[in-house]
């Protein structure tokens, strides 16, 4: 099962599988759930609480953390089988790249550095045993 707090659909998913659960046509172990956090706003998306993604005086672990939280919450599970980091690349303009990748300007810093700290919270996540798996999409 692919989720995301971005596709609005975790909490449905989370009520279906509470059925199926309960009513034993399924058990956790017939089920691989992957879901992501960490995705910047966007037009079809506008009201992602990740602004940690942009402000610098907020910590990506901590909302990486606590997106995970709300995403287990939703899907009703005690953990995911896979948590992915949803969009580690940059948050400004991508129509520049590649052309100037290897030129360092504060925003390439800023998205460097949260990355490094989103990953961090998916490393805790993944040792406190709430996600068996850890990794990117769409680098």
């Amino acid at each position: 099962i692919d989720s995301s707090l971005m596709y609005g659909n975790e909490r449905q998913v989370g009520n279906l599988l509470g059925q199926y659960f309960a009513d034993g046509r399924l058990t956790r172990d017939d089920i691989f759930v992957t879901t992501k956090v960490g995705h910047p706003p966007t037009q079809d998306f506008p009201d992602a609480r990740t602004h940690y993604l942009y402000r610098e005086d907020l910590s990506a672990y901590e909302g990486v953390m606590q997106e995970a939280v709300k995403s287990l919450d939703n899907l009703g599970l005690g953990y995911v089988d896979l948590l992915l980091i949803h969009w580690p690349g940059l948050f400004d303009d991508a129509s520049r790249y590649p052309k100037d990748w290897a030129v360092k300007t504060p925003a390439k810093e800023v998205a460097r550095r949260k990355r490094v700290e989103m990953w961090a919270g998916l490393e805790r996540l993944y040792e406190m045993k709430l996600a068996r798996a850890i990794g990117v999409s769409n680098f």
